[in-house]
């Protein structure tokens, strides 16, 4: 692993009398020092909204935040984010968030598609998210996929949690390699790793032994993750060229 982009949610770790903020600077300072003790690769984060009936008041603290903390280059915030239950708790509930977010200049990732359908990808989409979590459903709305291919918005695919969600029964039934095939922007992710129990390296594996994942497909997804990134140019400009360096038999 070369980079990567942490999210955690904030408003879920305010206990002993910690509040948002504290926990960001926390999280901040952690990151930091832990990429200075290993020197191996480098790391943002993204700061997690979450759906919910009347919190409100803390997703618009962390869109806040995000922009208070919003970095340029490594070790800071990139992002805000919304997780959680969206088939309950549906995109467009949360459009203050957003608004908020788009008036701050904080990118912002969404989730959608995996368990509501196509529909809450375009609304996703319709809002600004500059990525789409899963999207999995994508694939069943033509207009989904020509939104998605014209705006290069990406993708970020989880195997292993939509396996174990049931999003999709089965891995050969995964949308992933029409995705590919059409030129969208999918991406290749762990999801939450604490309930998928996988990381970045075993989805790659997995797909190679189950889903026959062919060397340009890997490579795809690869130059994907780097366009997908909150990098600016020239970090991912760099960041390709230490892949090209260190993985020369891959590209």
């Amino acid at each position: 692993m070369l980079y990567a982009e942490i999210r955690f949610a904030p408003q879920f770790h305010t206990q002993k009398d910690m509040d948002q903020e504290q926990v960001v600077q926390a999280a901040i300072k952690g990151l930091q020092e832990g990429l200075a003790k290993t020197q191996l690769f480098k790391a943002n984060l993204i700061l997690c909204c979450m759906r919910a009936a009347d919190n409100q008041a803390e997703n618009l603290e962390t869109a806040r935040l995000a922009h208070k903390y919003l970095s340029k280059g490594e070790a800071g915030v990139v992002a805000v984010d919304l997780a959680g239950a969206e088939g309950i708790f549906p995109t467009v509930n949360f459009s203050a968030e957003f608004d908020y977010a788009n008036e701050l200049g904080v990118p912002f990732p969404l989730h959608a598609g995996e368990a509501a359908g196509a529909e809450s990808v375009e609304q996703a989409l319709n809002f600004g998210a500059s990525r789409i979590g899963h999207g999995v459903r994508s694939i069943q709305s033509e207009v989904v996929m020509r939104k998605l291919i014209g705006s290069r918005t990406p993708l970020e695919m989880c195997p292993c949690s939509n396996l174990k969600t049931k999003t999709v029964q089965h891995l050969q039934d995964y949308p992933l390699r029409a995705f590919l095939e059409r030129g969208v922007v999918a991406t290749l992710n762990s999801d939450n790793m604490t309930v998928s129990q996988t990381d970045v390296r075993n989805e790659f594996q997995l797909l190679e032994a189950d889903y026959q994942l062919t060397k340009e497909e890997a490579q795809q997804l690869l130059f994907n993750a780097i366009e997908a990134a909150f990098l600016s140019k020239q970090d991912k400009k760099a960041l390709l060229s230490e892949i090209q360096q260190r993985y020369p038999t891959l590209l």
